[in-house]
């Protein structure tokens, strides 16, 4: 069974992100933005994720998978600086 993208803007909300507009959203953490948020479908109101990092994007369409890239990031920015 092939998965439906599922990001919603209620999901983006009570993940902590912030609203730009209709259409992005973005996340920040201590001022600096690690998620960016896009309408993926007008119609059923869903949203695809960016994450950047160095040279690389990864596109998150999936609410589990962005639940666990948010939390694994956060983690190591947290143990980064504690280190």
């Amino acid at each position: 069974m092939e998965k439906v993208n599922d990001i919603k803007k209620e999901d983006l909300i009570e993940l902590g992100f912030k609203r730009i507009n209709d259409y992005r959203y973005e996340y920040l953490y201590e001022g600096i933005r690690l998620f960016d948020a896009n309408i993926h479908d007008f119609n059923v109101d869903t949203f695809f994720v960016m994450f950047s990092i160095g040279n690389f994007d990864i596109h998150i369409d999936y609410k589990a998978d962005l639940k666990s890239l948010m939390d694994v990031t956060v983690k190591n920015i947290i143990q980064t600086w504690i280190a």
